[in-house]
């Protein structure tokens, strides 16, 4: 998705979620990933709610066996 979320690309994950749905952004701890996530939060957060959830230090979400990354879901 690049460094920010476009407008295009935050229309585009909108559309895919109900209203009062939720989108959850999942990232490895890289600080890199802050702008991405303040780009989706300023894009989707008018009419989504949005999650962060960032990983442990050292751990991308394609690392993560599909159990494994359920459970950062848990709250």
């Amino acid at each position: 998705m690049a460094a920010e979320c476009s407008d295009e690309q935050a229309a585009i994950i909108s559309s895919l979620v109900e209203r009062g749905g939720r989108v959850w952004v999942v990232t490895g701890a890289n600080p890199a990933w802050g702008r991405f996530v303040e780009s989706c939060l300023r894009a989707i957060t008018p009419t989504r709610f949005v999650r962060w959830v960032r990983l442990p230090k050292g751990t991308e979400p394609t690392d993560l066996a599909a159990d494994d990354l359920r459970a950062q879901f848990d709250c």
